[in-house]
């Protein structure tokens, strides 16, 4: 009797490794491979010709781009090898990389500067 029993944990310990390391060389594929996902950028914005989100950065918790007032934008993670900054501000507006701009306000927790003509 433990001899089966013994032989049905090493068949369920070899499936579960196997499943694991799939799991693993799937993701591995997916991530470094293929690099299918996006990056979320930041960039400096001009609140005079458009509206651009805000933050307030006077309590010391801002991200490491200090950026106050910035537009965003998410590329795919092949793309991101093209910016020659971090923000990808010049690679964007050029449509040089395919980027997509998220506008501030399509969130009800936007919080967003208001653009004003004279």
């Amino acid at each position: 009797m433990s001899n089966s029993t013994d032989k049905v944990t090493k068949i369920l310990f070899i499936l579960v490794s196997a499943l694991v390391l799939a799991a693993i060389a799937n993701n591995f594929y997916t991530f470094y491979f293929q690099k299918n996902y996006t990056f979320t950028v930041e960039a400096s914005c001009d609140q005079t010709q458009q509206s651009c989100f805000i933050r307030d950065c006077s309590d010391g918790e801002c991200p490491p781009n200090e950026l106050e007032v910035y537009r965003v934008f998410t590329l795919k993670a092949g793309d991101f090898k093209k910016c020659s900054d971090d923000s990808c501000l010049n690679e964007c507006t050029n449509g040089l990389i395919k980027c997509t701009e998220i506008f501030c306000g399509e969130s009800k927790d936007d919080v967003c500067t208001v653009v004003t003509t004279e």
